[in-house]
């Protein structure tokens, strides 16, 4: 049986992982600008902290980060 910690991890990751194959079949329709309108707030805020966790969720959020800035251009808060 999951912990409750081990169950709120489980839907992070689920959302973050449906946020990061939204953002990449975006780029590869070449569908931008990009409007995302995910469904898990505690996600959101760890896109937009940029802080690394040991945890599960922050690779997929690693992952989506990294995307972002390759794609998008001068002006957007995700370009580094």
């Amino acid at each position: 049986m999951l912990t409750s910690a081990e169950k709120l991890e489980t839907v992070e990751v689920a959302e973050a992982m449906v946020i990061r194959n939204g953002i990449l079949l975006a780029k590869e329709s070449g569908l931008w600008p990009l409007y995302v309108e995910p469904d898990s707030l505690s996600v959101m805020k760890l896109i937009f902290a940029r802080s690394s966790t040991l945890s599960a969720v922050w690779l997929i959020i690693a992952d989506i980060l990294d995307t972002l800035e390759n794609c998008l251009c001068g002006g957007n808060s995700f370009c580094a």
